[in-house]
């Protein structure tokens, strides 16, 4: 939402591009640079392994904004 005449531009994006036995999770800032890279396997600990990798980030720049591909096709 857009208030005041001004837009909200997160300072780092988590995108996670989602595969059958791998998910590769990565963070880059407002100007698009990649700061990190985590890859993890499809199974609980490497779900657990994300969510604990990505709230990090998330501890160091609050207001990022996270982004998952494939969420569709992940749960037909």
């Amino acid at each position: 939402m857009i208030s005041s005449g001004t837009l909200h531009v997160p300072r780092i994006v988590i995108g996670v591009d989602t595969h059958k036995d791998e998910h590769v999770a990565v963070v880059i800032d407002k100007l698009g640079a990649r700061i990190g890279q985590q890859n993890l396997p499809t199974t609980n600990t490497g779900y657990v392994g994300l969510e604990h990798w990505a709230r990090d980030f998330g501890r160091c720049w609050p207001g990022c904004c996270g982004l998952q591909e494939g969420l569709v096709s992940e749960m037909a």
